[in-house]
């Protein structure tokens, strides 16, 4: 018989999230959480299943527990981790598609010239001291770009989106109401989201729809939803706010998505701060709780 998993506990899947599997970019580091993520699932007596489908060209790995055919809800999150921005003081305006473009422009161009500056110097030291240009340098320089993807992996990522994940096992344990579902490529352009409903959006728009975004920390929680979302989730000291339809917006991914968020006000603008860094370190336990009594049905 195969070894029975451990149920961990809230505090066990924080740990196991944001630290053991705290960084999810590569497919290894990606299985690795799956793993984890599956076994605690099929502990709690859920059917899991993973698909891979591609979608822009990219291929996304979508964690189904549950059955969205028969369940009255569904609560999705972000899989994946980001990577770090080399913006100073990097803000996240998760209804505002437009900036955060205009950031991911930024950033690669940032870590284009970065790779430029490198590749350029490997090849001035080569050719300075052996004076003729060795084109085989250029897997090396290829190397060294897989090499700084990766160092350029975000170390802490407990807002975006290690909380939301293990929010979500400690729901799925008392609820059977409810089906879950793991996105990938999703922590920087939504992709993934993009996907599921791709895929599954006739099935998903007869639902309750709830997506938990940056939970960890943030000055006030925020319930965010579209002008023709009709069933609202009741939560405590929440602001709730309507946003009309937008065309590129993550409201726009369908009618019915509402989205759990905590950041900061200013002036007319939502602000998530210190994500895609080192400093993505602080985590409000006490409101993460409530809302596992909360969200669980």
């Amino acid at each position: 018989m195969p070894e029975e998993v451990r149920k961990d506990t809230f505090e066990d899947h924080l740990v196991a999230l944001s630290c053991y599997y705290g960084k999810r970019r590569s497919w290894y580091q990606k299985t690795r959480a799956e793993m984890y993520l599956s076994g605690q699932l099929r502990s709690m007596g859920y059917e899991v299943k993973t698909e891979n489908i591609k979608y822009k060209l990219l291929k996304n790995r979508l964690i189904i527990a549950g059955n969205l055919d028969q369940c009255e809800k569904v609560y999705i999150t972000a899989f994946d981790t980001p990577r770090r921005s080399l913006i100073p003081n990097y803000k996240y305006y998760p209804f505002d598609d437009t900036r955060n473009r205009k950031n991911e422009n930024i950033d690669t161009l940032l870590s284009g010239l970065i790779l430029t500056a490198m590749f350029g110097t490997v090849m001035g030291i080569y050719y300075y001291f052996l004076k003729k240009i060795s084109w085989p340098l250029i897997p090396v320089m290829m190397l060294v770009s897989m090499i700084y993807s990766i160092i350029m992996t975000n170390r802490n990522n407990f807002n975006k989106s290690s909380a939301s994940m293990a929010l979500l096992l400690s729901i799925a344990e008392n609820s059977r109401k409810t089906a879950f579902v793991y996105v990938d490529n999703n922590s920087e352009n939504n992709v993934g989201l993009k996907a599921l409903f791709d895929r599954y959006g006739e099935i998903l728009n007869r639902k309750e729809l709830l997506y938990l975004d940056c939970l960890a920390s943030g000055k006030e929680l925020v319930l965010a939803f579209g002008d023709k979302c009709q069933k609202i989730t009741p939560l405590k000291d929440v602001y709730t706010k309507k946003l009309r339809h937008t065309e590129n917006g993550i409201l726009s991914i369908s009618d019915k998505l509402q989205i759990l968020i905590s950041g900061s006000r200013v002036e007319k603008d939502f602000i998530v701060e210190n994500l895609r860094t080192d400093k993505d370190l602080k985590l409000e336990k006490a409101r993460l709780v409530r809302l596992i009594a909360e969200l669980t049905y």
